[in-house]
């Protein structure tokens, strides 16, 4: 699964991070880390990205 997380509690300073998991570790308990971008990644903080599959070939 993968989704976009912004922290409100972060007001002006939030950002969005990205997030790739697997969904059977929902419930678990399991805490995950953003996949890694560089600071700069988003122009302005409230981007909102969307994550774009494409087919394998």
């Amino acid at each position: 699964m993968t989704f976009a997380f912004q922290d409100i509690r972060d007001g002006a300073q939030s950002r969005a991070r990205i997030y790739y998991i697997q969904f059977a570790s929902l419930g678990t308990g399991a805490q995950y880390k953003p996949i890694p971008l560089p600071e700069t990644f988003f122009a302005t903080a409230s981007e909102k990205p969307f994550p774009a599959i494409s087919p394998t070939r």
